[in-house]
């Protein structure tokens, strides 16, 4: 639901934890889904909640492919709000 917009939710497995940043609320290649200030609202939220203590964080280019984000801002936010470092992105 659009009231998850900003939010995150996390399942853990072990000591794995997989987290989901709610982002966007439709999909399409029509225009611009990403919303950049949600991902960076929901990321920031993970972050303060939960002590990565030296963890590392592996995720996608979340956004770059059909929800039209541009990588070099995806990428911005996450040096400006997880330690440089503590993430890994993987592409397949």
């Amino acid at each position: 639901p659009i009231q998850r917009i900003g939010d995150f939710s996390e399942a853990k497995i072990g000591n794995l934890t997989i987290v989901n940043l709610y982002c966007q609320y439709d999909y399409g290649t029509d225009y611009r889904r990403f919303e950049y200030g949600s991902f960076k609202y929901a990321l920031s939220l993970f972050c303060n909640e939960n002590m990565l203590n030296g963890k590392t964080i592996g995720l996608p280019k979340i956004g770059c492919g059909l929800a039209g984000a541009k990588w070099d801002l995806v990428e911005a936010i996450l040096i400006q709000i997880v330690a440089a470092g503590n993430w890994i992105v993987y592409e397949l």
